[in-house]
């Protein structure tokens, strides 16, 4: 299993973007996995994916800058591991609709600086079991 901190949660993607355009995107870093998620139902982009690279010291490198991916500027974001984000109060409940409730995605969350009471990044809808969180 590979190192949570080497996967990072990309925000804010075009509709356009896939995985092959994510990956090329990244690609002087050295992705091993580039992965755009998307609605199971329409099929369409979900507007945002993840990004695994070989090492956490590559990872960090593209959190520290800019990106543009497919002419939309983007947000870039570390993961953080399931048991990190339940320790840290990250883990999120579904409400009516299924849409989420606290901050963080459910079972794991993607932070740039994980604080409990002002989690960066809210989800909703649609599972989640691609997410960030690492065992």
């Amino acid at each position: 299993m590979e190192d949570v901190r080497s996967k990072i949660f990309v925000g804010g993607l075009a509709a356009v973007t896939t995985n092959e355009s994510l990956m090329a995107y990244f690609a002087s870093f050295s992705p091993i996995e580039a992965t755009v998620q998307m609605d199971r139902i329409t099929g369409r982009s979900r507007g945002f994916g993840f990004v695994i690279f070989p090492t956490v010291e590559l990872a960090q490198a593209v959190l520290s800058m800019p990106h543009v991916v497919d002419g939309k500027a983007v947000e870039c974001k570390a993961c953080v591991s399931k048991q990190d984000a339940r320790e840290g109060g990250m883990v999120a409940t579904r409400g009516p609709g299924g849409m989420m409730n606290a901050g963080g995605m459910q079972g794991g969350g993607c932070f740039r600086n994980p604080v409990p009471s002002a989690p960066s990044f809210q989800a909703s809808g649609g599972g989640y079991e691609q997410g960030c969180g690492g065992g």
